[in-house]
């Protein structure tokens, strides 16, 4: 489903902010309970670099006006750790994005929501 024309900026601006919050992770100044939490997810996980790389194609898919974005890879590869943070992310950037996440399998979707 193809984004409105207001819609786009905010989500780019918000993965930006995401993105730049990634990359200073570790000298970043944390002004609220949204950020730490996001922050102690990303220090974490950041370690094996799945969810640094994620973040990179969403800003990839968002430059080349795609909306969507295929996340795969073997059992264990740590997908969905990546596009929860991710989400969380985002959304603690901007509370009000609209985001939707399908999955093949059940199992995905509670996994995901879990996170």
């Amino acid at each position: 489903m193809p984004l409105g024309p207001r819609q786009r900026p905010k989500l780019y601006i918000a993965a930006l902010k995401l993105l730049q919050f990634a990359i200073g992770i570790e000298t970043v100044r944390v002004d609220s309970e949204e950020k730490r939490a996001l922050q102690e997810a990303m220090l974490l996980h950041l370690q094996d670099e799945h969810v640094l790389a994620t973040l990179c194609a969403v800003m990839l898919a968002l430059c080349e006006g795609r909306t969507g974005l295929p996340i795969s890879g073997v059992f264990g590869a740590v997908k969905t750790r990546s596009a929860a943070i991710l989400l969380a992310g985002l959304l603690v950037f901007d509370p009000e994005l609209k985001l939707m996440v399908l999955t093949k399998e059940n199992v995905a979707s509670h996994a995901v929501a879990e996170h």
